[in-house]
C-alpha cells in the first residue's frame, strides 16, 4: 500500500461501505458513494451511475446468489484525487436461457476518488482486466455479456 496519508481511512471506509452496498444489493445507494459525474467503464462500454444502478437492478433478477471477495491493491493520493487499483473475485449465479449457470472471475479495477465539500466519492471506475468463466469453462465477458443478460 502507499504511504499511509490522513484521507487512507475515509477512503477505504468508502471502499468498504461500496462493498457493502454490493452485498445487500442496495443499488440506490450507488449515489451515496459516487459523484453524479460519476463513469463506469467495462468491455469499451461506459455507464454514468445511474445507468450503472439500471443495469445491476436488471441484471438481478436473473441472478438468485452472488459473492465478491475484493481487496485495495493500492491506493495513491494527490491533493483531493486519489487512485486506487483493486483486485476482486465474484462467483455468482446467473439464469441464462431458461438454465441456472454459474459465472464466475477475477476482476482487476482503477477507481478515481475525489474530496468534495470535505468527504471523498468515487469518480470513476474502470475494469483493466478480467479473467472470467462460466461453468467453469474460460469466457470473453465482451462476447458474452452475461452480466446483463437476463432471461
Amino acid at each position: 500500500m502507499s504511504d499511509i496519508h490522513p484521507s487512507y481511512s475515509a477512503i477505504t471506509a468508502l471502499y468498504e461501505r461500496f462493498l457493502d452496498i454490493l452485498e445487500r444489493k442496495d443499488f440506490e445507494q450507488f449515489q451515496e458513494v459516487g459523484t453524479p459525474d460519476f463513469r463506469y467503464t467495462e468491455n469499451g462500454h461506459e455507464l454514468t451511475l445511474q445507468q450503472l444502478i439500471e443495469r445491476e437492478q436488471q441484471a438481478q433478477k436473473g441472478k438468485p446468489k452472488s459473492t465478491v471477495n475484493s481487496q485495495i491493491q493500492d491506493i495513491k493520493i494527490e491533493n483531493d484525487t486519489a487512485l486506487l487499483t483493486v483486485d476482486g473475485d465474484f462467483k455468482t449465479e446467473i439464469a441464462m436461457n431458461g438454465d441456472l449457470h454459474t459465472y464466475a472471475g477475477n476482476v482487476v479495477q482503477k477507481i478515481e476518488a475525489v474530496q468534495q465539500a470535505g468527504r471523498w466519492l468515487f469518480k470513476s471506475s474502470e475494469v483493466t482486466a478480467t479473467h472470467m468463466t462460466l461453468d467453469g469453462k474460460p469466457v470473453d465477458p465482451a462476447a458474452l455479456d452475461a452480466m446483463h443478460r437476463v432471461e
